[in-house]
């Protein structure tokens, strides 16, 4: 489940209560420790420094399924020459699937594409209804292509608050569809082969959306 190579993102709660994410990769491991290179802030791209001791809530995908454990700076190490962080390796026990339901969602009007793989309906294009690390939904007429359980394509450019477009194409599935309105369904989607890089893109996007409106809130 931890292999050489994986993607790490590490979550960090500041002084302020800000939440800070960074990337990194795990290079190597022991019995006691992760080895992993020196995180990246995924807005700023500047690498972190952190004191020993410092607490990670750490997330990774493995084959769509995200897992998190807490862990904490251990020491700062040399691997073969490449400099490294250790970080304490978590009991099997405390590594954590994370439930789709569990993403962050934030009501949110991107551009999105739909597309039928097997061609059953032409390109659906719309803008999303709301959107989270897991999923998204959109607001359709009652008569429309999408039926539960069907597997579409979906396309979202996401521009975040520094300016940075992601454009995210991915596999998904029809979850439900609801009554929104007299004339209206919201029709959701779960993301079934999303690349962890991108679906970082999109949690991150999320908790900008949310730190935006509580800024709005007390304004």
């Amino acid at each position: 489940m931890l292999d050489i190579g994986i993607t790490f993102q590490l979550i960090v709660v500041d002084t302020n209560n800000n939440i800070n994410r960074y990337r990194c990769k795990l290079i190597d491991k022991n019995k006691e420790s992760l080895i992993i290179d020196y995180p990246v802030h995924d807005a700023t791209q500047k690498t972190a420094i952190f004191e020993n001791g410092t607490d990670f809530t750490v997330h990774y995908v493995v084959r769509g399924d995200v897992y998190q454990f807490e862990s904490k700076l251990l020491k700062r190490i040399r691997l073969k020459n490449i400099p490294g962080l250790a970080i304490a390796r978590p009991a099997i026990e405390n590594i954590k699937k994370i439930q789709r339901r569990h993403f962050a969602r934030v009501n949110a009007f991107v551009n999105i594409a739909i597309h039928s793989p097997e061609g059953a309906f032409e390109p659906y294009i719309t803008v999303t209804h709301d959107i989270s690390g897991g999923g998204v939904s959109i607001v359709a007429p009652k008569k429309n292509p999408f039926e539960p359980g069907m597997m579409v394509e979906i396309w979202i450019v996401i521009q975040s608050l520094k300016l940075t477009m992601h454009y995210i194409k991915t596999k998904g599935e029809v979850v439900g569809s609801f009554d929104q309105d007299s004339h209206h369904h919201r029709i959701s989607f779960k993301f079934t082969d999303i690349s962890e890089s991108k679906r970082q893109a999109l949690i991150s996007y999320v908790f900008e959306k949310q730190r935006e409106e509580r800024r709005k809130e007390f304004l």
